[in-house]
């Protein structure tokens, strides 16, 4: 009794912090941002995008090689921002995460120090065609893992530019969220030249990365080229455009009947993998539409299981990659998956999974960290399986500012996943309301942090 009625009075909480009313009664604090956006009518009190609200998309073509050897990464890539915002913008910011372990910049963990390098190496910028210099005080400054560009020719309401950048950095074997699992295992996130965000609230988003925040990104398309050895089996964010060219025919014939089987597949497994497998082609070709990010993940030693489920008329298909050593403890992850994705689509939220695939990455460690169709895991655990699958609602579908309310999409993916597993697995029921605060706490930005 005593929980429910705790739950009651947390739910009438969230309902009057969140009342039109009591905005306009100014019961609650407002922040000028968020008062200025209101009054501009790019937001609305009800929580519902205002008649004049917009937002800035940016498209990726990357082409990316894997060097396991070097544990190097080489790209180069062009973006088409578009600016659909009603400000003439005369700067361009532009991420790059893995200046975080360059030499001085600020990190809120510590790394090894063999990690600790000049940074992203860029060797070519441009911008529309016109090329810009990359020597200190030409126009480019930068800020931690931002870099500000100042614009030869400003872009306009309405108006889009094309960036184009190459570029290469080192795979940190300090795992904070991405790096080198083994020497032949990596999940690589955080690793493209990244434009900002350029909002109606805060303008651009000028927050450096220094391990301890998440994302805030814009959405847009992506469409990536990664070249690994052939030994190596490519998994990422996104829909493979040319498995029939990379995979062996007899992989290849499993790969298309996992597309829409029930049952576990074993795409790749332990067997294929002691006959020294490889595939016809180290390229792999991705591409996600709308979506917020791309990641991906590599190893020539790890095990493939997929399957499908139905949501909402099509079946989305579901992945696994994991160690082939620990292979017994990872075989059932796919099947949690799909379980996990037919009751967050028909129950709790109650939205249809919006994306067209789902991969679990399984490493050894703890913890786990989401991505636009993606995980990367610390374990096989029901908790970190279904706590980050989650996560594609908040804050992938969403696109819940990370940065600066981490609060939110922490505390939705605790109590839903408290829920589901509750509901569905019988592990464990009701929402541990101690163990979830516990997790939030370090979490609570605030609107000028």
């Amino acid at each position: 009794m005593m929980k429910a009625t705790s739950i009651t009075l947390l739910f009438l909480f969230f309902i009057a912090a969140l009342s039109p009313l009591s905005a306009q009664e100014t019961r609650f604090f407002v922040p000028r941002e968020i008062q200025q956006a209101y009054e501009n009518g790019t937001r609305s009190m009800d929580g519902k995008p205002g008649p004049n609200y917009w937002q800035n998309t940016v498209d990726y073509n990357i082409e990316v090689e894997v060097i396991p050897e070097e544990k190097k990464i080489a790209g180069t890539e062009t973006a088409v921002y578009y600016n659909n915002s009603p400000d003439v913008l005369d700067r361009l910011v532009l991420r790059l995460y893995h200046d975080a372990f360059r030499k001085a910049n600020p990190r809120a963990f510590r790394v090894q120090p063999d990690d600790i390098t000049e940074g992203v190496e860029i060797t070519r910028l441009a911008i529309n065609g016109e090329e810009y210099s990359l020597e200190p005080r030409q126009g480019i400054s930068k800020n931690g893992t931002n870099t500000t560009i100042r614009l030869k020719e400003s872009l306009q309401p309405g108006a889009q530019l094309t960036l184009e950048i190459d570029w290469a950095q080192y795979i940190p074997k300090t795992t904070v969220r991405t790096g080198a699992y083994d020497s032949t295992s990596f999940f690589i996130a955080y690793w493209y030249p990244q434009i900002a965000v350029y909002d109606d609230v805060f303008g651009w988003d000028n927050l450096a990365y220094d391990f301890s925040t998440e994302f805030y990104n814009n959405l847009g398309n992506y469409d990536v080229t990664i070249t690994a050895p052939k030994n190596f089996t490519v998994l990422s964010t996104g829909v493979l455009q040319n498995a029939k060219e990379i995979l062996p025919a007899e992989v290849f014939e499993r790969y298309q009947q996992a597309k829409n089987a029930v049952e576990t597949v074993s795409i790749i497994g332990p067997e294929d993998l002691k006959g020294g497998y490889e595939n016809q082609s180290g390229n792999w070709h991705y591409k996600a539409n709308e979506v917020s990010d791309f990641a991906f993940c590599l190893s020539d030693h790890y095990c493939w299981d997929a399957a499908a489920q139905e949501v909402d008329g099509r079946n989305v298909f579901i992945n696994s990659f994991y160690p082939a050593e620990n292979a017994e403890n990872c075989q059932q992850v796919t099947a949690n998956q799909q379980k996990t994705m037919k009751h967050f689509s028909e129950d709790v939220p109650g939205i249809p999974y919006p994306y067209p695939e789902f991969t679990t990455f399984i490493a050894e460690g703890g913890g786990g960290m989401e991505y636009p169709m993606m995980a990367n895991n610390g374990n096989p655990g029901l908790g970190v399986t279904v706590h980050e699958m989650f996560h594609t609602y908040f804050p992938m579908y969403v696109r819940v500012n990370e940065k600066r309310f981490a609060w939110m999409d922490e505390g939705w993916a605790n109590y839903v996943t408290d829920v589901v597993i509750g509901r569905y697995f019988h592990e464990k029921k009701g929402f541990d309301f101690g163990s979830a605060s516990t997790q939030v706490q370090g979490t609570m930005g605030t609107i000028s942090d």
